[in-house]
């Protein structure tokens, strides 16, 4: 019985440098709107023992070290744009897409707008 669940578990390890999602209920109850992953935050420094120090996107490092449990990988992709730029956009969940929005990317609400990674819920359009 050990030998199935162990096979089937996916052990998260992640680098200094990555950026993680931490869970947003961690810390506080959150209603049934509001968002369920806070972030993108870098890993500063491992502990040891699936324990992480994060900083904000501004430098600032958190006041406490995370678990691996409350953390999960940011997934950034770039897609080219028709006229040969590139634009930065989102991708939450894990690479097999087992998050409630996959690994889809989206465009953000205007087409004009290329100011970094903007998650949203309009589906990747094919032009």
């Amino acid at each position: 019985m050990i030998s199935s669940y162990n096979r089937r578990v996916k052990s998260r390890n992640f680098q200094v440098g990555d950026l993680v999602l931490r869970r947003a209920d961690a810390l506080k109850p959150i209603g049934k709107l509001d968002p369920t992953w806070e972030g993108p935050y870098k890993v500063t420094s491992v502990l040891g023992k699936g324990a992480y120090e994060l900083e904000d996107p501004e430098g600032r490092p958190l006041p406490r070290p995370w678990n691996v449990h409350n953390l999960k990988k940011y997934f950034l992709n770039k897609i080219p744009l028709r006229d040969h730029r590139v634009r930065e956009v989102a991708l939450l969940g894990s690479p097999e897409g087992s998050s409630h929005h996959g690994a889809t990317p989206c465009y953000p609400l205007k087409d004009h707008q290329l100011t970094g990674a903007t998650p949203c819920s309009y589906p990747l359009k094919n032009h």
